[in-house]
């Protein structure tokens, strides 16, 4: 990962975020051990630049989880700190993305 990056895990089951990234233009790299078949994980690593996509990404990440009402993502700082995305507008949530981040999509709990 470049320093102006943020990593976005996105779930591999769950095929609506990838579509939205791509249809709202958002190019992003994977390594090459998530394109292998035999890799078994649940999520596949993509890194998005900061510099080039900060808004659009943050729109995406906020329509989704208001449209799938059963997620949350959830911003994960290098210092252990954890911000979850719901309630705020994509104007608010591209503030708190940061460089260096570790964005993921979660099930909500109860």
């Amino acid at each position: 990962m470049r320093s102006e990056e943020i990593t976005l895990l996105l779930p591999r089951e769950d095929r609506e975020l990838s579509k939205a990234l791509l249809d709202a233009e958002i190019k992003y790299e994977t390594p090459a051990r998530d394109r292998m078949t035999f890799d078994s994980g649940d999520v596949v690593y993509t890194y998005i630049s900061l510099l080039l996509y900060s808004m659009p990404l943050a729109r995406v990440l906020i329509a989704y989880i208001n449209k799938n009402k059963h997620k949350r993502i959830v911003i994960r700082r290098k210092n252990g700190d954890k911000i979850d995305m719901i309630g705020y507008s994509a104007k608010d949530a591209e503030k708190l993305i940061k460089k260096g981040d570790v964005i993921s999509v979660e099930d909500k709990k109860g």
